[in-house]
């Protein structure tokens, strides 16, 4: 299933065919129904905010005021007074169940070429949040990878690991 085409830029200014793929499986969990709210920013080495590609409808309009909900996100992208970022811009259906790839053009003007840290921050269910990250290189050559996953408060013991086989790859 694809879940969306997204783009970081118009694509006059998008860089030639280059972009970023972001791709994962949403598991399927008994008893409890995730939120299934979803952010996906950029971050530069040192740890500040670069960019959001990508949040569910949800909660780029409004969503991002209840407590418990991507707080990471929020936290780091300011979205209440983003005033750069519009939300029809990058946001998009929640994902469902299943494989899911989404992808970005890439702007140069917009992200220099250089190292940058994923973060895919997923809603479960009240407090609980999980942050699948890893870095990329952004630039001239492909390059890809692996996320990890970091729970937090901790791992929700019904419905934990909501993705699986999340990669992210510049090409």
């Amino acid at each position: 299933m694809i879940l969306g085409a997204l783009f970081l830029s118009r694509p006059c200014e998008a860089a030639k065919g280059r972009e970023l793929v972001v791709s994962y499986q949403v598991l399927h969990k008994e008893n409890v129904t995730p939120s299934y709210c979803m952010a996906i920013w950029l971050e530069a080495p040192d740890g500040s905010y670069v960019k959001t590609l990508y949040a569910s409808d949800w909660l780029a309009y409004g969503g991002y005021t209840v407590d418990g909900v991507c707080p990471k996100w929020v936290e780091k992208s300011n979205w209440a007074n983003n005033a750069d970022e519009l939300p029809d811009a990058i946001s998009g259906a929640t994902p469902k169940i299943g494989s899911a790839e989404m992808r970005f053009g890439w702007n140069k003007k917009e992200i220099p070429a250089g190292r940058y840290t994923y973060n895919i921050e997923v809603h479960l269910t009240a407090d609980y949040n999980e942050i699948y990250s890893g870095e990329i290189e952004i630039g001239k050559q492909e390059s890809a990878s692996s996320a990890k996953v970091d729970y937090f408060p901790k791992m929700h013991g019904e419905i934990g690991g909501l993705l699986t086989g999340v990669e992210v790859v510049f090409k």
